[in-house]
């Protein structure tokens, strides 16, 4: 007899862990890892979600803990850095810098204590903290890692069966990594 998936997993965990959650990016970057810490919050464990500052009346919606990440987003997609950076332009290094070293310094203060940290995408300093502090880590994207025929690169509403269609969305993937490359290869000259 088989058993359901929902059957064999464990009600409450053996104990409760200490999980920080850090996502940085848009809202759209962070509504997800929100799913996900409702799972592991039933589950019994304790969550933090750090994130920009800005988001905090949103994470605190879900009666999560909060963990301020510098930066606001949202003015940075208004701001003429960004702009710049759409353009081409290749940004001074001191400008980079500072907010990922203010980024780097808010993460470390967030993940000091906890048991496990899941970082996104956007938040892959997140690797190197965990090594740090001595503690697991997890890597969890919302996005294909690999190239697959199921939906094309960035339209999951689309999935299909058909044999072509699969193949085109495959060459989707390939394609945006061969436009990614290329645009590292010209801007690292």
């Amino acid at each position: 007899m088989k058993k359901h998936l929902s059957q064999s997993l464990p009600i409450a965990p053996s104990r409760k862990l200490k999980i920080t959650i850090l996502t940085v990016g848009s809202r759209g970057d962070l509504q997800p890892y929100c799913a996900l810490a409702i799972g592991l919050k039933r589950a019994g464990h304790e969550v933090t979600i750090a994130t920009h500052e800005n988001f905090e009346p949103f994470v605190r919606k879900f009666d999560f803990k909060f963990a301020p990440i510098a930066g606001n987003m949202e003015e940075f997609l208004q701001s003429k850095l960004l702009q710049r950076l759409i353009a081409g332009e290749k940004l001074k290094k001191e400008e980079g810098d500072k907010l990922l070293l203010q980024q780097l310094e808010s993460a470390w203060s967030a993940c000091v204590g906890s048991e496990v940290i899941i970082y996104t995408p956007l938040a892959a300093f997140g690797y190197h903290i965990a090594e740090k502090l001595g503690v697991p880590c997890f890597f969890a994207s919302v996005l294909p890692l690999t190239p697959t025929g199921m939906f094309g690169f960035l339209k999951f509403a689309q999935t299909t069966k058909n044999p072509l269609k699969k193949l085109i969305n495959y060459g989707s993937y390939i394609k945006s990594r061969v436009f990614a490359l290329a645009k590292i290869s010209s801007t690292a000259q």
